[in-house]
């Protein structure tokens, strides 16, 4: 019976062990987003998720994305393209790929 008491002290060890590692999401690298007269450093390619802008709190979020010169569409939010309040976006991907973005930015206005 004296192993009881090895076996909750090693289980609360390695539990606060586990508590002390915090996961942290790798950084991406950036890309300058071209819109229009104006450009902003972005992160976040390939996650799945909105731009994040390196400044401030705003996001651009794609609805619409083309591969550039080949005009394949690889992303196209069904009802979204034609919406007025978008912003058409160009960059190069930290991994050279060319695309045209249509989207938004976070907070949005209106």
């Amino acid at each position: 019976m004296r192993l009881v008491p090895f076996l909750v002290v090693g289980a609360a060890a390695l539990a606060s062990a586990t508590a002390a590692t915090t996961a942290v999401a790798a950084p991406t690298e950036s890309s300058v987003l071209y819109c229009g007269n104006s450009s902003y450093v972005v992160t976040g390619f390939g996650r799945g998720a909105p731009l994040k802008l390196s400044t401030g709190n705003s996001n651009y979020v794609v609805k619409y994305a083309r591969l550039e010169p080949s005009g394949q569409v690889v992303l196209e939010i069904q009802g979204q393209a034609d919406r007025a309040d978008l912003v058409t976006c160009t960059t190069t991907s930290p991994s050279g790929q060319v695309y045209t973005f249509m989207g938004f930015f976070t907070p949005r206005t209106g």
